[in-house]
């Protein structure tokens, strides 16, 4: 809470009246909700194909499918990468 507090004692009079009104709202509310989810999401990914956390290091991401319902894996090398679009990506490609 020190750097929070620290913010808050940094901002004017108008700027407080602004926030207070967000908390009012809801917006901060949402915005915590919002971070939370994203580090969340960032911090604990496993790959697909090995089952080792991605948490540490390059990772690799792949987005696929139509572009009402998108899916994202996130794999720890770029073996897995490739095993995972010829074993399920490829196969499942329309033919011509």
């Amino acid at each position: 809470m020190n750097k929070l507090a620290k913010i808050i004692e940094g901002l004017s009079t108008h700027e407080l009246e602004l926030i207070h009104k967000d908390l009012k709202e809801g917006n901060i509310e949402r915005l915590i909700a919002q971070r939370r989810t994203q580090l969340t999401r960032s911090q604990s990914s496993i790959c697909p194909v090995c089952g080792q956390n991605n948490t540490k290091g390059a990772r690799l991401i792949l987005e696929f499918g139509p572009h009402d319902l998108r899916q994202k894996a996130t794999f720890d090398a770029p073996d897995c990468l490739h095993y995972f679009v010829n074993n399920n990506i490829q196969r499942h490609a329309p033919q011509d």
